[in-house]
């Protein structure tokens, strides 16, 4: 084998020997290998890589020929060289281990460039010993002379230690700072290598045997020159890629900055910091009028010295847990300056820094109109807005909590006579300024002995749940009469009440709310038929006699459509000569089942129903009509009356009907 032939060889064999390395190395990383594994896997391709190249040497010189029992010898021999690469790899993982000291940084760079020089020393006299001892024990004559042994050492420490350089920058290129590398830039370094290394191990092998090859010389002496200048530009080429990346984060790391001072200085909500003792380190503008302090005041204080006495142990629990890393979202309420209760919705994150919490950062929000308003809106939602009485939702929600304790007593349903004159005469706003007087002099009366709302207009509603029997309670309605008998200044004017009050107890007039309350009803609108200004207890005719009117209503219904009605006429006769100068028209209803009844039954009750226009203009149709036939049949000459509802003078088709 030639000289050439030879380092052909051998290059192609150490780069695909480095490139496996660099692959293997790879792979371990992604798959999570054992640094053990990886180690032996290493030193494995190392060391059989270190016993074939003097072999190859020996070939190129002719002085050794290939046979199979040279090679069974060298396998035997590499189990040392790879012995020897796996004691030096795992002691560069094990001082790779050692942390590193911020505060000793020169120390740290004198101390990695050692480790380099003290590996490829090591490593340089072992291949070169263990050359010599693969030559010694193949009985070649050998001669070792100093110059040639220094020479052949300074070239293998400066390949061996280029390449650890090369393979120090290959992992920071590809783990650390995720920058891909050209694989023929890769493959032209590690060419390099294996030329130098090739070469100079020729050179040393040869020199033993006592010879020198010029060529081969040269090539290892230009190789390392090349080699070095390769990896100097290699390391100043990642230099300046970190360089522009750290110019490049930093710019990011400004514009954050300006981001985060934006946010934190402009955002209308309150944003401030606080150290792990509570204390203020930062705040934005809007912290400032919210408390009423100043940046000097507020500094010198901890967020509990601003929070209301109720609020600090739940403060307290909320800070440990965002002192261990959590974040919190909650409400709270802050004192101010002018001790102003102020309600905020608080937002607190912890400040991570180098993965140790370092404080707490806070973002508050002024809810106070917000907390109003609900508890406006939550206060409406069962209070009367005029008077701030229990409305009807409010008052039956308090009475089923005494109608199951069986502790309320009477519900006494009020309405004030003639209340409709007040705001006719004195207008809206009148009325309204009357109904908070009536509803305080209520609340004058009826004090803790129970419950008072309003249902509407001027309807009240008192349920009494602190009376124990019936005297009690009519004692409260005549205390109540009373107190509505003083006149009532509204306006510069002066208005005279009376009260028409329906009472039902519990739990004889019924056992829930609504029958109570509708069987009040009942009793407070027969109090306004016997003429106003007094009390009615309820009673179960009044039952009785409501079905009746709605059983009575549905008949007339009916009879109109059938006509069950008649007309009697009652004459008048002169005071003078006795004879008939009119008469008067009499309606009567001809019941299918109860015979005759009186208008004085139904006449009210169509009235009060709208019923009474068609049963009158039937009324008005059939009396002209029979009228008609006795001026035609009789030349009658007397006049007819009619009785006309007053509902018709508010029907606008009355006088066309008339006149039709």
């Amino acid at each position: 084998m030639s000289p050439f032939l030879y380092l052909v060889f051998s290059i192609f064999l150490c780069c695909f020997s480095l490139m496996l390395i660099l692959h293997v190395t790879n792979i371990a990383v992604k798959q999570n290998y054992k640094e053990s594994t990886l180690t032996f896997l290493v030193a494995v391709i190392a060391g059989i890589l270190i016993t074939l190249i003097p072999y190859l040497s020996l070939l190129a010189t002719n002085i050794l020929e290939f046979k199979l029992e040279y090679l069974l010898h060298l396998i035997k021999f590499s189990m040392f060289s790879i012995l020897f690469c796996f004691a030096c790899f795992m002691l560069m993982g094990i001082m790779g281990k050692i942390p590193i000291k911020p505060r000793k940084i020169k120390y740290n760079r004198v101390r990695e460039k050692y480790a380099y020089i003290t590996v490829s020393v090591c490593g340089s006299i072992f291949i070169l010993g263990f050359t010599y001892y693969l030559l010694y024990t193949l009985k070649m004559p050998l001669l070792l002379l100093k110059e040639h042994l220094i020479i052949s050492l300074v070239l293998l420490i400066s390949a061996i230690y280029t390449l650890s350089r090369i393979y120090e920058h290959l992992y920071i290129d590809k783990l650390i700072i995720k920058r891909r590398i050209s694989f023929f830039k890769m493959l032209f370094l590690f060419f390099m290598f294996s030329i130098c290394i090739n070469s100079s191990l020729y050179i040393f092998v040869i020199s033993l045997l006592l010879k020198f090859n010029f060529y081969m010389g040269t090539v290892a002496l230009v190789s390392v020159v090349v080699l070095f200048i390769l990896t100097i530009h290699y390391i100043e080429n990642q230099l300046k890629y970190q360089q522009e990346q750290l110019e490049h984060k930093n710019n990011i790391l400004t514009i954050n900055e300006q981001h985060y001072r934006s946010l934190f200085e402009n955002n209308p909500d309150a944003v401030f910091t606080l150290d792990l003792a509570g204390n203020f380190i930062a705040v934005n503008a809007s912290v400032l009028p919210l408390t009423n302090l100043t940046l000097e005041e507020l500094l010198q204080l901890t967020l509990m010295d601003l929070l209301v006495e109720e609020e600090k142990n739940k403060m307290l629990l909320i800070l440990k847990d965002v002192y261990k890393g959590s974040n919190a979202s909650f409400e709270t309420i802050m004192r101010t300056k002018g001790e102003k209760t102020v309600n905020l919705k608080v937002t607190a994150l912890p400040i991570n820094i180098n993965e140790k919490i370092t404080g707490a950062y806070f973002i508050a929000q002024d809810i106070t109109k917000q907390i109003e308003m609900q508890n406006k809106v939550r206060f409406l939602a069962y209070h009367d807005e005029l008077t701030g009485l229990l409305n009807r939702r409010g008052i039956y929600r308090r009475v089923e909590n005494y109608i199951q304790s069986k502790t309320l007593a009477a519900a006494i349903l009020i309405d004030i006579d003639m209340f409709k004159d007040i705001n006719d005469h004195l207008g809206h706003m009148a009325g309204d300024i009357f109904l908070q007087q009536v509803a305080y002099r209520l609340h004058q009366v009826i004090e803790t002995k129970g419950l008072i709302g309003r249902m509407g207009g001027d309807e009240f509603l008192i349920c009494m749940t602190a009376t124990q029997d019936k005297w009690e309670v009519i004692e409260i309605l005549q205390e109540i009469q009373t107190a509505m008998k003083e006149p009532f200044k509204i306006q510069e004017s002066t208005k005279e009440i009376t009260l028409s009050i329906g009472v039902s107890y519990f739990p004889e007039d019924g056992e829930d709310f609504n029958t109570l309350i509708k069987h009040a009803d009942m009793a407070m609108y027969k109090a306004k038929k016997h003429g106003r200004n007094n009390f009615i207890e309820y009673s179960s005719a009044f039952e009785e006699e409501k079905l009746n009117q709605i059983t009575m209503l549905q008949e007339l219904k009916l009879a109109i459509n059938q006509e069950q009605f008649h007309l009697n006429f009652q004459p008048k006769h002169s005071s003078n000569d006795n004879k008939i100068v009119g008469i008067e028209t009499l309606v009567r209803w001809q019941h299918p089942s109860k015979g005759i009844i009186s208008p004085v039954k139904f006449i009210p009750l169509t009235e009060q129903n709208g019923l009474i226009i068609p049963i009158s203009n039937w009324i008005i149709q059939e009396a002209c009509r029979i009228y008609s036939q006795w001026i035609q049949s009789y030349h009658v000459s007397f006049h007819l009356s009619i009785n006309v509802s007053p509902a018709h003078f508010l029907d606008n088709g009355f006088i066309d009907f008339l006149l039709k």
